[in-house]
């Protein structure tokens, strides 16, 4: 089941520049290289977006909320095992 996210306005900004930027240019954003296409440089920071938020970033698709919102899928929260867990599965 999807959930309601919100992202910055700066990251909003990004992706707009992105969607704006030449395929041919070389760019580093965070250490991503977003030079092969715009398809890839724009997955590339879904995938960013994904692991600071939450979600699986191939599961986004718009809100009706706004240009800021979007719905996708959540990211199983994983609990670490304790010590005593880990000496359990030994």
């Amino acid at each position: 089941m999807k959930q309601e996210f919100e992202m910055q306005q700066s990251e909003m900004d990004e992706i707009i520049r992105i969607n704006k930027s030449s395929s041919n240019t070389v760019m580093m954003v965070g250490g991503v290289d977003f030079s092969n296409n715009l398809t890839e440089a724009i997955n590339a920071y879904w995938k960013i977006l994904g692991n600071k938020y939450g979600f699986e970033w191939n599961s986004v698709e718009g809100s009706s909320k706004g240009k800021l919102f979007f719905l996708a899928e959540s990211k199983p929260i994983v609990v670490p095992k304790t010590q005593s867990e880990i000496e359990i599965d030994k």
